[in-house]
């Protein structure tokens, strides 16, 4: 558990830096806005920038950006947040050799709509996947991140602020009613 929970701060720091690097920031003041937010804020403020300059990062980019995003949005929901929010409790396990031993688990309630509770296990071979998957988003975030900061490092700042621009678009006027004043 211990080389996931460093894993994912990697993975943080990477999400940080193309932060950093999609909105053009002073990497200073990059901090200062990443450091109190949480990972589906992080998320959030990634994949709107990624779509806003989606015409001047291209196709594959843009695609891949958000592929990558929705892919960590899953692994934190079923990784980091197992860590973050499970409660440990003894479970009962039965051993071939030893019969029923006891043993420790991750318990995670979730109460939105309806309860639902899922027990997580705790044995190493399944943190070491969850850990190598995060290393492989890091990766992969990282990589696409050079891409587009390849694509963005010709345009001016005139440009980039034209690029980020966008149209307000106003809702439909409702029908007119015709007010009835009350009989006096």
């Amino acid at each position: 558990m211990g080389a996931f929970i460093v894993a994912w701060g990697v993975l943080e720091g990477e999400i940080d830096w193309a932060i950093t690097n999609i909105y053009r920031l002073n990497p200073t003041l990059s901090l200062c806005i990443c450091a109190n937010l949480g990972t589906k804020a992080k998320l959030d403020i990634l994949s709107s920038g990624v779509s806003m300059l989606s015409g001047r990062l291209g196709l594959q980019i843009t695609r891949n950006f958000h592929s990558i995003i929705g892919k960590i949005r899953d692994h934190s929901g079923n990784a980091r947040n197992v860590l973050a929010h499970s409660q440990p409790s003894i479970g009962e396990y039965e051993d071939e050799i030893e019969g029923i031993i006891l043993g420790w688990e991750l318990t995670r309630q979730v109460a939105r709509k309806e309860l639902t509770v899922t027990v997580h296990p705790v044995d190493a071979r399944y943190w070491r996947g969850l850990t190598k998957k995060t290393k492989a988003l890091a990766q992969r975030l990282r990589n696409w991140t050079y891409k587009a900061k390849a694509k963005l490092s010709n345009l001016s700042d005139f440009e980039f602020r034209i690029s980020t621009s966008f149209q307000t678009r106003y809702a439909p006027a409702g029908r007119k009613r015709r007010r009835i004043r009350p009989v006096r």
